[in-house]
C-alpha cells in the first residue's frame, strides 16, 4: 500500500488495488463477511443452514435469519422483510466511494420499482459497517448534485467544500442515459446518471469512520432516520488516518 497514492487518491492500476482483488477471491477472508466476492446489490435468503451457504462462505444468510427472529420476536408478528447486501470494491478511495454510490442508487430504483410493480411498498433500511457508511452518504452528496443545491452543507467556509462539489458534478457529466448504460455487462450497467428520486426511511451506521468529506450528507432528504453507532474504545475506527 502506498500511503502517498492513497492520500492523492490515485488507486487505480495500482498494486493496492490489485492485492484487495485478489483479496476478495481468497475463501479464508470470506468466512466472516457478509459479502466480499461478488459486487452489487445481492439478495439473501435467510438460512441458518450450513450446507447452504457453505459453498459461497458468507455469513449473510445466518445473520439475516437472526435478524428476521429478532426483529419478528420484538414487533410480535411476522414482518415481510427481504435482506439484501451490497458488494463494493472496499477500496480507501473517495472517488470509488462516489463511483460506487451511483451504482447502489441505481441499483436500489430498480429492486424499488421491481417490488412496487408486485404491489409492495417497499420501506427501505440500509445497515452499514466501517466505511460502507461513508458510501451510503454519498448518497446524500448525488442528491445535492442532482438538484445542484447543497443544502447539506455548511454555509461558512463553503469553499472548502469546493472541490467535493466538483468531483459529484464531474461524476455526474460523465454519466450516460441509463438506456446506453444497460447494454454494458456486470455492474457497468449500474453507472448512469440517476433519473429517480430516492429515500431512504432508515440508515443505520456501525463503526463509520467520520469525514468531513461525507458527514454533513446526513442530512440529506435522502434520509429519513438516521443512526450513528459508535464505541470509544473502537481503536480501528480511528485507524484509516489516511483517508
Amino acid at each position: 500500500l502506498d500511503p502517498n497514492a492513497v492520500r492523492r487518491d490515485e488507486v487505480e492500476g495500482s498494486t493496492y488495488k490489485k492485492v484487495v482483488r485478489e483479496m476478495r477471491k481468497n475463501p479464508f477472508f470470506l468466512k466472516e463477511q457478509s459479502i466480499m466476492e461478488k459486487k452489487g446489490l445481492i439478495q439473501v435468503r435467510p438460512s441458518f443452514d450450513v450446507s447452504a451457504t457453505r459453498e459461497q462462505c458468507i455469513a449473510a444468510p445466518p445473520i439475516a435469519k437472526a435478524y428476521d427472529l429478532i426483529t419478528n420476536s420484538v414487533f410480535e408478528g411476522s414482518r415481510n422483510n427481504k435482506y439484501y447486501v451490497f458488494g463494493w470494491s472496499g477500496l480507501l478511495s473517495q472517488k470509488r466511494r462516489r463511483k460506487e454510490a451511483v451504482r447502489l442508487y441505481n441499483s436500489l430504483i430498480e429492486e424499488r420499482d421491481k417490488l412496487i410493480d408486485l404491489g409492495f411498498e417497499p420501506k427501505i433500511r440500509i445497515i452499514s459497517h466501517s466505511h460502507g457508511g461513508n458510501l451510503v452518504l454519498n448518497l446524500g452528496g448525488l442528491r445535492d448534485a442532482m438538484d445542484g443545491e447543497w443544502n447539506t452543507l455548511p454555509e461558512e467556509n463553503n469553499e472548502e467544500f469546493l472541490p467535493i462539489k466538483n468531483d459529484f458534478k464531474a461524476l455526474l457529466n460523465s454519466l450516460p442515459k441509463k438506456e446506453i448504460a444497460m447494454v454494458r455487462g456486470e455492474q457497468k450497467r449500474f453507472d448512469y446518471f440517476p433519473d429517480k428520486p430516492l429515500l431512504i426511511d432508515e440508515f443505520i451506521m456501525l463503526g463509520a469512520p467520520i469525514q468531513p468529506e461525507t458527514a454533513y450528507f446526513a442530512r440529506s432528504n435522502t434520509f429519513g432516520l438516521v443512526c450513528n453507532i459508535y464505541s470509544d474504545e473502537d481503536r480501528v475506527q480511528e485507524l484509516d488516518f489516511i483517508s
